[in-house]
């Protein structure tokens, strides 16, 4: 059985309607704690990357967006080393398996791809709060709002 829990300021979690109505009172029962997977931070990763690709400076082209988010993650630090025959270690972008990654995991590395997109795609000077409303807005006219 799967039973919604809302944490209360007090601390304790309270079940989400009748859900636990069959389990007898003062019964113990034994629970799997997860937290449900955050769309937002999700959209707002999708958008992020939307909008580094859209402001792509010149001369920095990539064969397919593919390549493209593959590079931003290496660049940002978000490697796995591959093992090749000859003893050395190819280096790979980390598959980002978003439903394993906790909430501060995923702001990290969102942290991460923003000072990319700032330190090596934006022509201009910025800073982290003006980047976070130009990724809004681009991802609002793309119908991405997080």
């Amino acid at each position: 059985m799967i039973v919604d829990l809302l944490k209360r300021p007090d601390g304790l979690l309270e079940p989400v309607g009748d859900c636990l109505r069959k389990v007898p009172a003062g019964s113990l029962v034994k629970a799997n704690l997860t937290r449900p997977n955050h769309q937002g931070l999700h959209k707002k990763l999708l958008a992020t990357m939307r909008f580094a690709w859209d402001n792509l400076p010149e001369g920095h082209r990539f064969s397919s967006y593919d390549e493209f988010r593959r590079a931003m993650l290496i660049q940002a630090g978000e490697v796995e080393y591959l093992p090749l025959m000859d003893g050395t270690f190819a280096v790979q972008a980390k598959s980002l398996k978003w439903s394993a990654m906790d909430g501060m995991e995923r702001e990290r590395v969102l942290d991460k791809l923003c000072v990319v997109i700032m330190d090596k795609i934006l022509e201009y000077e910025t800073n982290p709060e003006e980047l976070e409303r130009l990724i809004r807005e681009h991802g609002a006219r793309m119908g991405v709002i997080w």
